[in-house]
C-alpha cells in the first residue's frame, strides 16, 4: 500500500481481531520523485497487490517506476488511476491491469437511511463516512476478491 503522506493514517485493519493486514504500508511526500524505496519494500514484503492513492502526477510516477523495477502487482487506486492526465503519460502496457474506484455519498439528501449508515461507519471504523472511506472500504474488498481468485487459480494448478 502506498499513499500520499497526508493519507497515511487513514489505513488500518478493519478491527483489532482482523487477521488480514497489509504486507507493507508506505507513503511519499509531495516533493518525492523516486518511489523505488517504497516499491521495493512492498515487493520484498511479499505483497500480491497494491493500493495506490494519490494525485495523477504521483500515480503516474509510481506506475512508471513499478514498470521500470519489473514489479507486477494488481493495482487499485483512487480516480487518479484513470484520470486523463495520468493516462496521457502512461503507455497502454503500463496502464493495463489497474483498477480505479470512487464513491459518492449523497450528502445533499440526509435521509434516515443515510444518517444511520454514516453513524454505523463512524462507530465501527472510527472514521467519518465520506468519499475517502467508501473508496478505502471498496478497495480493500476488491483486493480481497483478487486475492481469493489468485488462490483459486493456484489451487487449480496443483
Amino acid at each position: 500500500m502506498i499513499t500520499a503522506s497526508a493519507l497515511q493514517g487513514q489505513f488500518r485493519p478493519r478491527s483489532p481481531n482482523s487477521t488480514r493486514h497489509p504486507a507493507a504500508v508506505t507513503s511519499y511526500a509531495p516533493s518525492d520523485k523516486d518511489m523505488s524505496a517504497q516499491l521495493l519494500e512492498i515487493k520484498d514484503k511479499g505483497a500480491d497487490s497494491l493500493i495506490l492513492f494519490g494525485r495523477p502526477a504521483d500515480v503516474t510516477l509510481v506506475i512508471k517506476q513499478m514498470n521500470d523495477l519489473g514489479i507486477k502487482l494488481t493495482t487499485i487506486g483512487n480516480a487518479s488511476m484513470v484520470a486523463q492526465t495520468t493516462l496521457n503519460n502512461l503507455s497502454a502496457a503500463e496502464a493495463d491491469g489497474g483498477y480505479a474506484i470512487g464513491g459518492m455519498i449523497p450528502r445533499h439528501r440526509p435521509t434516515p437511511k443515510i444518517l444511520d449508515w454514516a453513524k454505523r461507519v463512524q462507530e465501527k471504523y472510527k472514521v467519518p463516512a465520506d468519499n475517502f472511506t467508501v473508496s478505502y472500504y471498496d478497495t480493500v474488498y476488491m483486493l480481497e476478491i483478487d486475492h481469493r481468485k489468485s488462490r483459486l487459480r493456484q489451487a487449480g494448478d496443483t
